[in-house]
């Protein structure tokens, strides 16, 4: 009980002299003083947030980068275990939107399809000419879910004459093998559709590899 009581009277003792003057002085902020403190923090919170920014939307390309990277290898490892022909087909439709039937063509969402060969042959010619003509989707099979990824666009590049951008491979020159934009410049040469169990086709995939 000793202890207590005196616990007790130290807090009453701090209680009491809380608040009294220092040196002729109240202990307390005046408004200019916390005026000036809120400044400070309002002007450091818009000179960091633009960093985080970078920061998030590096991080988005890096993210949005790796994923198409597993989908290529998922479809690779597929068509080496199971013997047959793969092919990934790419759509960019209107992010402002939720996905409609059929899809809207548009910028800011990339849709990835994987498909296989049933019968573990090409289905079309090896030498394929344009204009292209869809793959027999009934010689298809679906693989996987559909992968969308959000906040992401893929450009169209013109033909490079060099190995300016990447240096250890041949710039592409044939327009229907570029990846990317809503109107690319040919269609791929094996087109192919969304779901391929349905005569009503969600997305037509232009361009696929």
């Amino acid at each position: 009980m000793l202890y207590t009581v005196r616990h007790l009277s130290w807090l009453m003792l701090g209680a009491s002299q809380k608040g009294r003057p220092v040196n002729g002085r109240e202990c307390a902020f005046t408004l200019i003083e916390f005026m000036g403190v809120i400044t400070i923090m309002v002007t450091m919170m818009a000179l960091v947030a633009p960093a985080f920014t970078r920061m998030k939307n590096a991080n988005d390309v890096t993210k949005a980068a790796y994923e198409v990277a597993g989908v290529l290898e998922g479809a690779r490892a597929y068509a080496i275990a199971n013997n047959t022909y793969v092919w990934v087909g790419f759509y960019e439709e209107d992010a402002s939107k939720a996905s409609t039937l059929p899809a809207t063509p548009g910028t800011g969402r990339i849709v990835l399809s994987v498909v296989a060969s049933k019968d573990g042959t090409l289905i079309h010619d090896v030498e394929l000419t344009s204009p292209a003509t869809a793959i027999d989707r009934t010689r298809l099979s679906q693989i996987d879910k559909l992968v969308k990824i959000d906040n992401a666009h893929l450009k169209t590049f013109s033909s490079e004459t060099g190995n300016s951008d990447f240096d250890t491979r041949p710039a592409v020159t044939g327009a229907t093998a570029r990846i990317g934009d809503v109107s690319p410049p040919n269609p791929s040469l094996s087109p192919f559709q969304y779901p391929v169990t349905s005569s009503t086709a969600q997305y037509n995939f232009t361009k696929a590899i």
